[in-house]
């Protein structure tokens, strides 16, 4: 039996026995087996892998070998037409019987390709009842700059999602400070009131009412963060403001 170390050297070492005990061991055995096998399979050279994994990941009917295979795919180069049928088999499985597990491997696989048909999962995933593939839908809509999805979560009822859209939002191009500036009145978790606060920062307009009433939080620092925000907000009450503060 092979060690987990070994697992991943096999990928770097390569050739016809490497790919042969890893595509063998997909799937099997704890997380930290998996883990060295899908990175011994991602380190091997050559696009002729490619298609074995696709033909594997299309016939196998075992859960765990699905999602390992996945993960493999989607950090490969596929060429034009693997990458089309990578994307309609993510699509077929998701329409399926998968479970947690393949289904989160699915929406962050399809994260990488910004094609149309491919939003489909991950706005199932935004408005769906599993709270943790809605947080990292909400995650992955964040890291696209996706902020018109991202309004949505500041009103999510997990704290999780809310805090995902808060941060998302901060780094958004368009200005969404209505929607912000009443998620930070209406807040009731410091964490994510602290997210709030930083994201107002960066969308100054119509801010500052949300802010100076965030001065009188001081769990988790949210008085801090709204101090911040106000500074780089310079408006023209800025200096009446701190000096309400005392």
């Amino acid at each position: 039996e092979f060690s987990d170390a070994l697992f991943s050297l096999l990928g770097k070492i390569g050739g016809n026995d490497a790919e042969r005990v890893l595509l063998n061991h997909v799937g099997l055995g704890e997380d930290t087996k998996r883990n060295a096998v899908v990175k011994g399979l991602v380190a091997l050279k050559g696009p002729a892998l490619q298609p074995k994994l696709l033909q594997r990941l299309n016939q196998t009917k075992d859960a765990a070998q699905r999602s390992a295979l996945i993960r493999v795919l989607s950090k490969r180069s596929l060429a034009p037409g693997q990458k089309q049928n990578f994307i309609q088999t993510l699509l077929q499985r998701w329409k399926s019987d998968a479970k947690f597990e393949e289904r989160y491997r699915i929406l962050h696989a399809l994260a990488n390709y910004q094609e149309e048909r491919a939003d489909g999962p991950l706005l199932a995933a935004l408005g769906g009842e599993d709270t943790i593939l809605r947080r990292e839908a909400f995650g992955i809509a964040a890291l696209r700059g996706d902020s018109s999805k991202l309004v949505a979560g500041l009103v999510d009822a997990d704290p999780g999602v809310r805090l995902a859209a808060a941060i998302g939002l901060k780094e958004s191009r368009t200005s969404h400070s209505p929607s912000l500036a009443k998620a930070l009145n209406d807040e009731k978790w410091p964490v994510v009131a602290f997210a709030l606060a930083e994201a107002l920062g960066s969308h100054c307009s119509d801010a500052r009412t949300a802010l100076v009433e965030a001065l009188n939080r001081p769990r988790h620092s949210v008085d801090r963060a709204a101090l911040r925000s106000l500074i780089q907000c310079r408006g023209p009450y800025l200096a009446r403001d701190l000096l309400a503060m005392g």
